[in-house]
Parts: C-alpha cells; sequence; structure tokens
C-alpha cells in the first residue's frame, strides 16, 4: 500500500500480504463499531459485553503466545504508565465515597489497556498495521452510510436530534461530533497521499467531508475551536503541508456552500425541516468530494511540482491565506467593534453564559450557534472540580466520584453534573495527582514518541544546512551523495532519499493520528469524552497503529546497522591480509610477498594525493588573477 511496505522492512509478513494477525485488528474495529452504535458504550451493561470479549481474547494470546511479536520498549512503558494508573483507580476504593463507582471506573479503564495492549501488540505485523487502515475506512463508512439512512428514512426524525443538534448515534451531540471528527484528520491523510491508489482517495477524501458535515449537523463550539487547534498543529508538524492543504480545500468549500441548508436544522428544528433535505445535502457533499478527490489523484500522477515551482505555489498559498486573514481582520474589526472589545465579551460570555445577541440585532437570540462563546455553565463546575483537588491533592476523592463529591461542595443547587466536562480536572479531582502524572504522562510519552522522530530529523536538516551554508546548493557530501537541494534525477525521482523525518510517505500517517490524538486531548478538556468508550477507543487505535509503526522503523534499522557493522568489521579483519599478499609490486627471490610493499602503496597514495591537491591550488590561483582582471573586488565590512 505504502512505501514503508518494501521487502526486509520487518521480520514477520516480508510479503506484506493478508496474514493471520489481521483478525484481531478486525476484532478491534468491530468493538468499535459495537460500541459505537450502543450509544457510545457509555453505560456499564453498554461496554461490559465487548470489555468482557477483549479481555478473553487476551487471555488467550497470552496463554498460547498468539502474537507475532513483542512491543517496543516505549511501548511497554506506555503500558506500564497506564497500568499503574489503573491499579491506583482500584486502589481508590478504600477511601472512595462509593466502592462500587471506583470499581466501576477501574474496570473500564483496564478494558482501554488491554485494547491499547492489543493493538500495540499485533500492530507489531506489517500486515495487520496495513490492513488497519482499510478497516477503518470500512467502519467510517457503515457509520457515514448509517447516519444517513437514519435521516433519509426517519419517520420520527426529532429522534435523532436533541434541541435541534444532531446527536445520533451517540445520544450527546457534543460527544457524537467528537465521534465524528476523531477519524478527519486520518482520512485527510489517507485523501492526500501519494501511495494510495487515486479510488481509496476519492473514497477518504468524500468520508472526511462527510464526518465534517455530520460533526457540523451536532452545531459542538467545542468541536469547532478543537479542530481549528489540531487544524494548527497539523499545519506545524505535517511534512507535505501544501498537498495537504489543497486537499482540506474540497471539504472546506463544500461545506461553506453547504452552509445555510444544514444551518436549518439549528434555526427551524429537524421536524420542520425534515431528514430527506439533509441526507440528500451531506449525500450530494460526499459524492462530490469523493469524485474530485479521485480526479485530484489521478492528475497528481501525472502533474509533478518540484524544486522551485513547488516553492512558488507554496508562496502563492501562503500570500492568498495572508490577504484572506488581513480582509477578515479588517472586516470582523469594523463590525464587532475592534479586537478588544470582541474578546471582553467573547471572555464574559464564556464566563457568566450569557447569550449573544443574534446577527439581526434584534436579541431575540444566535441563529448561528458556533459564534456563541457561552460554556453552558462548565466554568463553576470546574470551580467545584479544582476545589475538590485542592482539598485531598494527593489521593483525590476515587476515581468516578465527582458526582458525590459535587453535591457536597456545589455551589448552586441548580448545578447537577455527572461529570467535570474536563479530561484533566475529572484525573486530578478523582485519582490526585498521582493518578495525573501516570495518565497524562503516559499520554505525553506516547505523543513524544511520535514526534520525536520528526523533531530529531529537523534538528539533523537545520544543522546540516548550517554546517554546508558555505558549499554550492547542489554541492553533494563527502561520501559522494547529493545534496539536500540536488535536482531531481530524469526517472523522476528525487536524487537524495530525505531523512525519515521528513519523509511523506514514511512520516505523515503518524502526524495524522497524533493530530487526532490532539484533537481528542482538547475536546475532552471541555467535555466527558473518556467515559464514552466508543469515542475515545479509536484514538487509542490511532496511536497504537502508529507508534507500533515507529518501533518497527526502528528495530528495523537496528538491524540494518548490526548488519553493516558486522560486515565492516569483516572486511577490516580481512584488508591487512589482502594488503600484503595480494599487492602487485616487487617480490622477492621465492616469491613471496615484498615485506616493504605495503610502505611503498602508503607513499604512493599519499603523493597521488599531494599532487591532486596541487592541482586543485593552482586553478583556484588562476580563477582568482581572472577575477581580479575583471575588475576590482570589494571586501566585506570589516575586513579592513
Amino acid at each position: 500500500m505504502t512505501s514503508e511496505e518494501r521487502p526486509g522492512y520487518e521480520e514477520g509478513s516480508r510479503g506484506g500480504g493478508l496474514t493471520v494477525w489481521i483478525v484481531p485488528a478486525a476484532l478491534l474495529v468491530a468493538v468499535w463499531l459495537w460500541l459505537v452504535f450502543q450509544s457510545g458504550g457509555y453505560l456499564p451493561q453498554q461496554w461490559a459485553p465487548p470489555a468482557l470479549a477483549v479481555a478473553f481474547f487476551a487471555l488467550l494470546a497470552g496463554v498460547l503466545l498468539a502474537y507475532p511479536r513483542r512491543p517496543g520498549r516505549l511501548s511497554l512503558l506506555v503500558l506500564g504508565l497506564f497500568t499503574v494508573y489503573c491499579l491506583w483507580a482500584g486502589l481508590s476504593a478504600t477511601w472512595a465515597l462509593s466502592e462500587t463507582r471506583a470499581w466501576v471506573e477501574a474496570v473500564r479503564i483496564l478494558a482501554y489497556l488491554l485494547s491499547l495492549a492489543l493493538a500495540l501488540t499485533y500492530f507489531t505485523d506489517r500486515s495487520a498495521r496495513r490492513y488497519f487502515r482499510y478497516l477503518a475506512i470500512l467502519a467510517i463508512t457503515i457509520l457515514c452510510s448509517t447516519a444517513i439512512t437514519k435521516l433519509w428514512l426517519a419517520d420520527g426524525i426529532a429522534g435523532l436530534f436533541f434541541v435541534n443538534r444532531f446527536s445520533f448515534p451517540v445520544s450527546y451531540p457534543n460527544n457524537a461530533a467528537a465521534l465524528f471528527l476523531v477519524a478527519f484528520w486520518p482520512l485527510m491523510w489517507l485523501a492526500s497521499s501519494r501511495e494510495e491508489r487515486a479510488p481509496i482517495r476519492g473514497v477518504c477524501l468524500g468520508l472526511a467531508t462527510c464526518l465534517l458535515g455530520l460533526a457540523f449537523l451536532t452545531q459542538s463550539r467545542g468541536a469547532v475551536w478543537s479542530l481549528g487547534i489540531s487544524l494548527i498543529f497539523m499545519f506545524l508538524v505535517s511534512p507535505a503541508r501544501l498537498r495537504l492543504f489543497l486537499y482540506l480545500l474540497v471539504p472546506s468549500l463544500l461545506m461553506v456552500y453547504q452552509f445555510p441548508r444544514l444551518n436549518r436544522y439549528w434555526t427551524e428544528g429537524p421536524a420542520a425541516v425534515g431528514g430527506v433535505m439533509g441526507a440528500r445535502t451531506l449525500l450530494v457533499a460526499a459524492l462530490a468530494a469523493a469524485f474530485i478527490g479521485t480526479i485530484l489523484a489521478l492528475l497528481e500522477g501525472w502533474i509533478r511540482i518540484r524544486g522551485r515551482l513547488k516553492a512558488l505555489v507554496g508562496l502563492l498559498v501562503i500570500i492568498g491565506c495572508a490577504a484572506g486573514l488581513v480582509y477578515g481582520g479588517l472586516t470582523f474589526n469594523q463590525d464587532s467593534g475592534g479586537v478588544a472589545g470582541w474578546v471582553t465579551q467573547a471572555w464574559r460570555q464564556f464566563t457568566t453564559g450569557a447569550k449573544p445577541q443574534d446577527i439581526n440585532g434584534d436579541g431575540s437570540g444566535s441563529t448561528i450557534r458556533l459564534a456563541d462563546f457561552s460554556s453552558s455553565g462548565r466554568v463553576p463546575v470546574w470551580k467545584v472540580a479544582w476545589r475538590q483537588f485542592e482539598k485531598t491533592p494527593a489521593t483525590g476523592v476515587g476515581a468516578d466520584n465527582f458526582a458525590l463529591a459535587h453535591d457536597k461542595s456545589r455551589m448552586t443547587s441548580a448545578l447537577e453534573m455527572e461529570h467535570a466536562h474536563s479530561f484533566t480536572l475529572q484525573v486530578l479531582a478523582d485519582t490526585g495527582v498521582v493518578g495525573g502524572v501516570f495518565t497524562l504522562g503516559g499520554m505525553l510519552l506516547a505523543a513524544l514518541s511520535l514526534l520525536w522522530p520528526r523533531l530529531a530529523a529537523g534538528w539533523a536538516g537545520a544543522r546540516s544546512t548550517w554546517l554546508r551554508r558555505h558549499r554550492s546548493p547542489l554541492a553533494g557530501h563527502d561520501d559522494g551523495s547529493p545534496g539536500p537541494h540536488a535536482e531531481p534525477t530524469d526517472r523522476g525521482e528525487p536524487a537524495r532519499k530525505p531523512r525519515w523525518g521528513n519523509d511523506p510517505t514514511l512520516y505523515g500517517w503518524h502526524m495524522a493520528v497524533l493530530a487526532a490524538a490532539v484533537y481528542w486531548l482538547v475536546h475532552a478538556h471541555v467535555e466527558w469524552l473518556w467515559q464514552m468508550m466508543g469515542v475515545s477507543l479509536p484514538v487509542l487505535l490511532f496511536l497504537a497503529s502508529g507508534i507500533a509503526d515507529i518501533h518497527a522503523r526502528l528495530d528495523d534499522s537496528r538491524a540494518r546497522s548490526s548488519r553493516r557493522g558486522a560486515r565492516d568489521l569483516g572486511l577490516a579483519a580481512v584488508s591487512p591480509q589482502r594488503l600484503t599478499t595480494s599487492a602487485v609490486g616487487d617480490r622477492g627471490p621465492a616469491g613471496g610477498a615484498n615485506p616493504e610493499e605495503p610502505l611503498r602503496l602508503v607513499t604512493r597514495r599519499a603523493e597521488r594525493h599531494e599532487r591532486k591537491m596541487m592541482k586543485r591550488t593552482e586553478k583556484a590561483r588562476k580563477s582568482a588573477e581572472r577575477t581580479v582582471k575583471r575588475g576590482p573586488v570589494l571586501a566585506p565590512p570589516g575586513a579592513l
């Protein structure tokens, strides 16, 4: 499928075909779909059956040793941190207000842990990682098809909406938006990746457009802001920004065009609009995006933009974006009365929950909910969670005991929250600093394992560029390989293969899954996504596919280094004998090797090198004389 799937990539599955290890990957994707259509897997009776199935499979695989190979060290460290957090959550039942809630939360964390462990273990197989992407595409296709069919055929369409906001299939609009957008960046990368076939790329772009439209129907402000932050992150870390964001224009422009129709569900209500209009709008947008994506993929195989032309196109895109931002900023400044006033008003709405004036100015309410900055009562709940953490900073009140402690310490009787609506505050309030260190530490370690090769490659590239700043752009390295800016060859391939961290074909998927994790983490800080397994499980699967792929590459590079070192050691052992016995020169009377022959060879090579350096010096002197004859040479400032 991709260029990383080449022979010798890792020990198992060298052929890259179907293997038995694809079955566990399909099982994990099936568990995710089951949880999605069980209202997101929020209640214990909804997520307990698939959790038991995962636990039984993990036990069976551990007893029979039925796995391709052991995960990498970093994967084991991540699993170790989450294991300690799971044990700490179970231990918190000894001081929690409700032991049952603490034990149920510990079992839910264990289900997450086992799913992540199985994914990291079976994704060590190259075929399992390869076909997991196709399985994810299939699962998202089922999700989008089911949502559109429900809209098209639903007689009681009001059951699919909650307060004029689309809530299918998890019964809560904000979590439904997270479910739709958590796979947006992986799909966008597959749509823009040259390593995929054109039909697959078109399907991925169509699915990404459909997910964006479904998320818009939820009218989730947190989802929009989280997607914007992940967009900035993706722009910073993506190894192929220009190509990715050119493909991103397709769903963006289609959603802008379909905005008035989809927004009618919020302004008029689903009963008045009907489901057929929304289903038709989403279907047409998805098919149009799939068609455009396929055409772009086919054209991209014929038209290649390289070198200065690529830089010119990128510069034009940046200029266009900058011009649009300037124009939008000026228009916004005129309409809102200045940036300072707008920020003050937005902060007041966010902290107090006050509703903004509608766009018509009649005060009847906002017709664009996404322009509303109200926190919907979350700020007081966050204050209560922080107060609980201050009371018991080390241990917390007990896993999933926030609701019971909240009833005692809430500020008003109107606030009755089951969760803190913030992942970090919930962890700190429930399990204290100890739980926060292990949970957030495991997440940070997983993110750094994906990002570190990219950072290392960027540092190495910047350092090598700085050291070679006085060389010609086309100058090669000391080993004879072409320079970093060498022109492509006649066959259309680059003259020098970029480092792993700078190669889109090898590194783009990891940045896409990391952007998906960033989206989930940002959105989870204003919602209770962790408590809904159908929303959080795909993030773990995406992260596991990226981390396992990085570990496989590191193991493969170490194996190549070991083989290269053994080969060099063997050559070093053979070279002295070859130098003394195979030298061509004077031989003794008995036909043996002349003992002075090695010294003569070394002297001859030194003389040859000296003559070469003298020729280079003479050539440089003549070039300087010609330059002086053409005109005066201006000394640089400070040279005198």
